[in-house]
């Protein structure tokens, strides 16, 4: 195919020369601010994960609550048992 020298191959494929109307210039800006605000919260979450956790030993914490928690549970349904067999004797 031979082109023509009055013609531009951009126009030729369609498009024209003029730029984006300026909303779409905006929504791409848009778009691009809020994809690297996505990033850099993610990495922040990723990154203060582990200081959150490990501070002040978090998962001692958590696991002796967990304990604490059982054993009443346990002392518990130990004295509920004990009170029904005392109703069960009388």
């Amino acid at each position: 195919m031979s082109h023509s020298s009055s013609v531009s191959p951009r126009t030729q494929s369609g498009r024209s020369s003029r730029p984006p109307p300026m909303h779409t210039q905006r929504r791409s800006r848009m778009r691009s601010f809020t994809s690297v605000l996505l990033v850099i919260v993610s990495f922040g979450a990723v990154a203060l994960s582990p200081y959150l956790v490990f501070r002040d030993d978090f998962f001692a914490r958590l696991i002796d609550r967990q304990t604490q928690t059982q054993a009443q549970a346990q002392a518990q349904s130990q004295i509920s048992y004990e009170d029904q067999l005392a109703d069960l004797r009388s």
